[in-house]
């Protein structure tokens, strides 16, 4: 898998699955077609009963940050209270979440936020 995935060793593999590191996206999305599954398989609870999916949810545009709508766009599946919880890192209003520079962030940085947000839960 290592090589498969442009590694030099196998230990940063081992330490993806240990739990250890979290893969950045880009190399989730190359595991995923590896292993001939969707990338939002990496982002549910429960792979048999997969949790309500965004893809259904219509966000006012011009609160939604881009790099945010590119998650979503890749498929990842977060329910609609994440969501929230996720726009309010963009929102400078917010008291509890608010961060600087948060608009202009990457779907990476928005996927750290999210699985953040998960640890919390």
């Amino acid at each position: 898998m290592a090589r498969r995935l442009g590694k030099k060793s196998d230990s940063s593999v081992r330490n993806y699955e240990k739990g250890r590191n979290e893969p950045p996206i880009a190399v989730l999305r190359r595991i995923a077609k590896i292993g001939g599954f969707p990338l939002a398989w990496f982002f549910t609870e429960d792979v048999d009963e997969p949790g309500p999916s965004v893809s259904s949810y219509d966000p006012d545009e011009t609160s939604m940050p881009p790099g945010l709508q590119q998650l979503i766009d890749s498929g990842c599946a977060m329910r609609p209270d994440e969501l929230e919880a996720l726009k309010g890192y963009a929102d400078p209003t917010d008291p509890d979440r608010g961060a600087r520079g948060a608009m202009s962030w990457s779907p990476g940085d928005w996927l750290d936020a999210l699985l953040d947000e998960r640890r919390e839960q």
